[in-house]
C-alpha cells in the first residue's frame, strides 16, 4: 500500500481498497463525499461507444449489478466511519445503454440503506452546456414514441436514523440563497481545466456540498478518490481530507496534483 500525505494542507491520499479504511476511526468522519464507479473498467469501450451497438441491456445490467455488489464492503466502511453523527453523499446516476436506462441509482440507494444509511434528501444535477452529440435523436427526428430526456446525475445525502444536527452556529446564507438551494434540480459548471479523470465531478458541486454539510476542521472522506478533487477542495476549505484510490496510475497523478497545488 502506497501513501502520500500533504501534511500542512491536511490531505491524505492512500493507494488501496476502501473496504478497509482503518486509518479513519469509527464515527470520525463528518462527511463522506464520493461517486462509486458505475461499471468495471473492461466495460469502458462499450459504455462510451455508439448506442446503436449497445444491444443487450440485460447482460449489461447483470455486469453493472455485479460490479456494484462488489462494493458492498466499501458501503459498510462508509457507514462505520460516519457513524451516527456524520453524513454520506453519493453521486450516482441511471446509466444509459442503448435505448434504456439501467437503474444504478436505485441500487446504490439500496446498498446504502442495507448498511444503515437512509436517504435524507436527494437532487439531480446537470452540467451547464449541452454537447450536440449528447442530444437525443428525438430533437432532429421527433418520431412518435422516441421522446427521451437528457441524462442527469443524482446526489443522495444519507445518514443514520439516529443522526441529529450538531450544536453549531447557522450557515451565513441569506433567505434567498437558502430558497435557491431547495429545487431538486441543480445546474452547475462542469469540470474543465485541470481535469485528470474522465468522470470528474463538477468542482462547484463538490465545493457547495462541503460548505453546506461541514465546518472547517471536519474530516471529509472520499473512498473512490479518482482525481483527488474532493480532497483538494476540502483542503482549500480548511477541512481535513482522506481518500482512497485503487488504480496506481490515477493515484500517482492525483498525488502529484495534490502536492503541486498544496505549495
Amino acid at each position: 500500500m502506497g501513501e502520500v500525505e500533504v501534511t500542512a494542507a491536511r490531505a491524505t491520499l492512500i493507494l488501496g481498497d476502501a473496504s478497509d479504511m482503518s486509518c479513519v476511526g469509527t464515527g470520525e468522519a463528518q462527511l463522506v463525499l464520493t461517486s462509486p464507479p458505475y461499471f468495471p473498467g473492461d466495460m469502458d469501450a462499450v459504455m462510451a461507444g455508439s448506442r446503436s451497438r449497445q444491444r443487450d441491456p440485460e447482460e449489461a445490467w447483470a455486469r453493472l449489478e455485479s460490479h456494484a455488489r462488489s462494493l458492498d464492503g466499501v458501503f459498510a466502511e462508509i457507514a462505520r466511519v460516519v457513524g451516527n453523527g456524520g453524513l454520506a453523499c453519493f453521486e450516482t446516476k441511471d446509466v444509459s445503454f442503448g435505448e434504456f436506462r439501467l437503474p444504478l441509482s436505485a441500487l446504490h440507494a439500496a446498498q446504502a440503506r442495507a448498511v444503515g444509511l437512509w436517504v435524507r434528501c436527494s437532487f439531480q444535477f446537470r452540467s451547464t452546456g449541452i454537447k450536440p452529440a449528447h442530444l437525443p435523436s428525438f430533437v432532429d427526428r421527433p418520431l412518435p414514441g422516441t421522446f427521451r430526456t437528457l441524462d442527469a446525475s443524482t446526489v443522495m445525502v444519507c445518514g443514520s436514523t439516529r443522526w441529529r444536527p450538531r450544536d453549531l452556529p447557522p450557515l451565513a446564507l441569506s433567505r434567498r440563497a437558502r430558497l435557491d438551494l431547495l429545487p431538486p434540480f441543480w445546474r452547475v459548471a462542469p469540470a474543465r481545466s485541470g481535469r485528470i479523470h474522465e468522470h470528474q465531478s463538477p468542482p462547484a458541486l463538490i465545493r457547495r456540498l462541503i460548505e453546506l454539510l461541514t465546518i472547517p476542521g471536519d474530516i471529509v472522506v472520499d473512498p473512490f478518490a479518482g482525481s483527488g478533487q474532493t480532497l483538494r477542495i476540502a483542503r482549500e476549505l480548511g477541512r481535513n481530507a482522506v481518500g482512497y484510490e485503487q488504480d496506481a496510475d490515477r493515484f500517482t497523478r492525483a498525488s502529484r496534483d495534490l502536492v503541486r497545488r498544496g505549495g
